[in-house]
């Protein structure tokens, strides 16, 4: 009677790894239909809103989602709607913002806690371009927690009307020793000169 229950018990084990398994991983998008905000708390200001969120699936997978369109703002008033690619600052200059949602590992419902890392580089032009600006988290994290970056400023000194591209490189690792929730990738925006 102990060995079948112990057999009965090797199964589900192996059934809930696998199962686990299969849902694992990591899932990187430019989410159609997400917004960011241009000009809010300043006209320097390019928030992304969160764009990471490793809670998936019990923290065994990540899922990355950048904005596709931007709401900006005139002061503190509403004044319309940018695609990633036509954003307007002062001289082209702005702050880069984002929220990351960290967290350990979940399993028979309580979160046990991991090392999370992730590092937000901005390159002017393609992803292999010059990195102008860069910033990392790294933190052991329990429960989902989300934590704001702030990147330093990028200082484009354009002219009225001039544009530059900038390629946003994210990295992340998280030490549970899943490796297929682990990667990197990126998001391109275009920023103008007002």
């Amino acid at each position: 009677m102990k060995r079948k229950a112990f057999w009965v018990l090797g199964i589900l084990l192996l059934v809930a790894v696998s199962a686990s398994a299969l849902f694992a991983g990591w899932k990187c998008e430019i989410e159609a239909g997400k917004k960011g905000t241009v000009g809010k708390p300043n006209s320097l200001t390019i928030d992304m809103g969160c764009v990471v969120f490793s809670d998936v699936d019990s923290g065994a997978t990540t899922n990355i989602a950048w904005p596709t369109t931007y709401d900006h703002y005139n002061g503190t008033v509403l004044a319309g709607n940018w695609t990633r690619q036509q954003i307007v600052t002062p001289s082209g200059n702005f702050v880069l913002k984002l929220s990351v949602k960290l967290s350990g590992r979940k399993s028979w419902g309580i979160w046990s806690s991991k090392r999370n890392a992730v590092t937000v580089d901005v390159h002017k032009g393609a992803g292999d371009g010059e990195i102008v600006v860069t910033k990392t988290i790294d933190r052991s994290v329990g429960s989902p927690s989300t934590y704001t970056m702030e990147l330093p400023q990028v200082t484009a000194g354009l002219s009225s009307n001039n544009s530059q591209q900038y390629s946003i490189m994210l990295r992340y690792d998280k030490w549970d020793g899943n490796s297929s929730n682990d990667n990197q990738c990126g998001s391109t925006i275009t920023v103008m000169a007002d």
